[in-house]
């Protein structure tokens, strides 16, 4: 979430690629957050954007200290330190040292456990959905009167959380 592109990976056929939305510009991922049921990030603008507008947060914190970059004290925010205990202090802007990046490279690899965690509070939160969930595109008629060529959705998708 960047005002400007930043390449994470110049390999996105790794075993664990990088989500990179293409939303360049903040106003947009404030609206975006404005208008969405909860909030799903890391040590992130976007955070900061949630608690600014009042919302609810699940934040993921695994190289960065929890009390440093978010609000561990904020009753909106879930806090998952998915880095407690194998983290290293990372003195970020003091130094020009790179081993302890180097060493939190895979902090925020996670188990099921931890994804289970993350999942119980997305849901939690969000509560249960009283809106329909259609598994298909509507049919819609042109203004010819013939069918549309729209693709019905996939049928087979799972709901959020589900296996």
């Amino acid at each position: 979430m960047s005002e400007h592109p930043v390449i994470v990976d110049d390999n996105q056929n790794t075993k664990y690629p990088v989500a990179q939305p293409e939303i360049p510009d903040m106003r947009i991922w404030a609206g975006i957050i404005e208008v969405a049921d909860h909030f799903l990030g890391c040590d992130s603008l976007g955070q900061h954007i949630v608690r600014a507008l009042g919302k609810t947060a699940t934040i993921v914190a695994g190289s960065t200290y929890p009390v440093n970059i978010s609000y561990p004290d904020d009753d909106n925010f879930d806090i998952i330190d998915v880095g407690e205990g194998k983290r290293v202090y990372a003195p970020i802007r003091l130094t020009m040292e790179e081993e302890q990046d180097r060493l939190n490279d895979e902090v925020m690899e996670l188990d099921q456990q931890q994804i289970d965690k993350i999942l119980k509070s997305v849901k939690t939160r969000l509560g249960p959905t009283n809106k329909p969930q259609p598994l298909t595109l509507p049919k819609k008629e042109t203004t010819e009167g013939s069918k549309s060529k729209l693709i019905p959705g996939n049928t087979t998708i799972k709901r959020f959380g589900e296996k």
